[in-house]
């Protein structure tokens, strides 16, 4: 994994001047047309939150799937005021391992003293350079996430998009900034899945389901939707019996269904477990009430799961 992905095939330097979020992701929907990968949009948002929204040191960090079913954590764009810190204070092994546990937590934006998420030898050396604060926002998204350019493994695949902008601070983050963080990052994403279709570098190629990956690997490559045939049907006809969802846990999964959630958020959406995610989309499938689909919109002829 390169370590610092701050100016290896960066977009050219914003403007120092101080600009508004929403002028921001106008600009970056310009820029996006004559980007090669998606990694210069994650670049683009590192710096601009650090010229702009005046944060010392921001990352994107993401999840990465291989062949093999596991998930590995990269660190895709860089961006840092203080050029003169070194790499290892903020890319290394304990790092690494943070951002790994942080992935697991809810959707959302978190902002604390780094001695409360971070080992206490770590936290020290962020002190000591005078960044005592970290603020995560962790977003995912059906979007699949491409690899790496530099990427050299044969193996790593796209994966669904799991985000997580670390930032660091000399002061907590204030309420403008806190909005304009949240702001960049959802309608980057939202730029991107327009722009995808647009500029076709931008986007990933479907999933590799196979035997070799794990059911949780599949829960989150494959999203369940309504079966709408049989809603409509029900719906134009009020008079016409409704099958009862016998099944606890699969009455609570299908009132989740959205069409637009993966297996994975679902079963956190519903805090079931996995093999109880699992076992309640086979119920449904086996009664016709979903259909499920790659996150490429690909209809998936044969329920996947073991």
């Amino acid at each position: 994994m390169e370590e610092n992905k701050q100016n290896r095939n960066a977009p050219p330097p914003l403007s120092g001047a101080k600009k508004q979020p929403i002028v921001l992701i106008a600009q970056l929907m310009q820029n996006m047309l004559h980007m090669q990968h998606i990694d210069e949009v994650f670049i683009w948002l590192a710096q601009a939150m650090v010229q702009h929204l005046e944060i010392p040191l921001v990352q994107c960090w993401a999840l990465q799937a291989d062949t093999s079913g596991q998930v590995h954590v990269q660190l895709r764009a860089l961006a840092v005021q203080n050029l003169s810190l070194h790499s290892q204070l903020y890319v290394n092994d304990q790092v690494i391992m943070t951002m790994s546990r942080f992935f697991k937590e809810r959707p959302g934006m978190m902002s604390v003293p780094v001695e409360n998420i971070f080992l206490p030898q770590q936290a020290s050396l962020f002190k000591h350079h005078r960044l005592p604060y970290w603020t995560g926002y962790l977003l995912r998204n059906s979007m699949l996430l491409a690899p790496a350019r530099d990427e050299q493994a044969p193996d790593i695949i796209s994966t669904p998009l799991n985000l997580i902008v670390s930032s660091f601070t000399q002061a907590p983050l204030s309420q403008d900034q806190a909005r304009a963080v949240t702001f960049m990052v959802e309608q980057s994403i939202r730029v991107l899945l327009t722009q995808g279709a647009r500029n076709p570098r931008l986007a990933a190629s479907a999933p590799i389901i196979n035997k070799k990956m794990d059911n949780s690997d599949t829960l989150a490559a494959i999203i369940p939707r309504l079966a709408h045939d049989m809603e409509q049907y029900q719906a134009a006809n009020p008079f016409t019996s409704t099958t009862i969802i016998a099944d606890k846990n699969a009455r609570r999964l299908y009132a989740a269904i959205d069409g637009y959630k993966s297996g994975a958020d679902l079963a956190q959406a519903t805090r079931l477990t996995q093999q109880e995610v699992i076992q309640a989309l086979d119920y449904l499938y086996q009664q016709q009430r979903i259909q499920l689909y790659t996150s490429k919109g690909e209809f998936v002829e044969h329920f996947p799961f073991e």
